[in-house]
């Protein structure tokens, strides 16, 4: 997997595993919603821009098996 690609994908879930593990009181659960989507929004542009290796790490792994 490129490293570029790696940092990526690691940031996107960092990001996802803070928000869902932050402790937010209810006036602050917009902000928690607002971070959620904006990860969603990243995780699928990094997937688009990344689509060719992502798919041939995948197979890659497939064929392992």
């Amino acid at each position: 997997m490129p490293e570029k690609l790696k940092t990526s994908v690691e940031v996107v879930f960092a990001i996802m595993t803070l928000v869902s593990t932050m402790t937010i009181p209810w006036g602050l659960l917009f902000l928690k919603v607002v971070v959620g989507f904006l990860t969603y929004f990243l995780s699928r542009m990094v997937y688009r821009y990344y689509k060719k290796d992502i798919d041939a790490f995948v197979d890659s792994l497939k064929r392992k098996k």
